[in-house]
């Protein structure tokens, strides 16, 4: 019985390799696209944090009224065939393999994962991605987008979160821009003083503020579960595929966009 354990258990290893788990050796997105995370500033990620707050203003305002109660907010209706087209476009801006149909199913019952402290999950075993069904309806276009562009090969999760942004920031679908704006906004705070945050916020308009105390009154539903374990376990894995920065990849997001558009967006000089 041990060893049929162990034999079943190094067969789920190999598939995981085989099926998707060498894509840990490719080269990282950042690297690809030239830039350098190490070097980002105090300053830009200020300037990164307000510029992310404007986008976020700009795409509460232009919500149609049935998207600004509480319950579009929590229930929206929004799945992976309304991202995938984004997703798609986002790989092939960035030069990134993108062939195939990734499915993001909801993952049956509300909390499993976010218990455990993730919103998604991509299991190569199946070829799909996962996210919680207890998710709020905002919180879904960037967590689909994240967990399928794990589904086409990319492991890094600052990276995935990336292609995430670019996707939900360049959708022709509403609520697919307001949520991917809102969720980035998030990121884009922990890398700024409360101080700094806190009047933000309480400038923020009546649906934003709102939003953003149905999230926290989600998240209160569903409790960590060993998190200090969890953390710990998860950070060797990453750290051991070659994710330097171990959970504090998906926060690279922030750097790799604010670099990203500064490249892209140059300032303008004199002629």
């Amino acid at each position: 019985m041990v060893l049929r354990a162990l034999g079943g258990l190094g067969a789920m290893v190999t598939l995981f390799y085989v099926l998707w788990g060498f894509n840990y050796g490719q080269m990282a997105l950042d690297r690809r696209l030239g830039l350098e995370l190490s070097k980002a500033t105090p300053e830009e990620m200020e300037v990164e944090f307000r510029r992310a707050t404007t986008v976020l203003l700009e795409e509460a305002q232009r919500l149609p009224e049935n998207m600004t109660s509480d319950q579009a907010i929590r229930n929206f209706e929004i799945n992976d065939l309304d991202v995938r087209p984004d997703v798609v476009k986002a790989l092939q801006v960035l030069g990134l393999p993108n062939a195939g149909c990734v499915r993001v199913r909801q993952l049956w019952p509300s909390g499993f994962l976010l218990r455990w402290n993730t919103a998604g999950i991509y299991i190569p075993h199946v070829l799909e991605g996962h996210i919680d069904k207890g998710l709020l309806s905002v919180q879904k276009p960037f967590t689909i987008a994240h967990e399928m562009a794990h589904g086409y090969g990319v492991t890094d999760e600052g990276a995935c979160n990336f292609v995430a942004w670019l996707a939900c920031s360049r959708s022709d679908n509403q609520w697919v821009r307001f949520g991917g704006a809102l969720t980035y906004w998030r990121y884009s705070t922990t890398s700024m003083p409360w101080d700094s945050v806190a009047p933000v916020l309480r400038a923020f308009p009546p649906v934003l503020q709102r939003t953003v105390e149905l999230i926290n009154e989600n998240d209160r539903k569903y409790p960590d579960i060993l998190p200090e374990w969890r953390d710990a376990v998860y950070a060797t894995y990453l750290k051991g595929h070659g994710v330097a920065h171990g959970l504090r990849s998906y926060n690279d997001v922030v750097v790799m966009v604010q670099q990203y558009l500064a490249r892209q967006l140059p300032a303008e000089g004199p002629d």
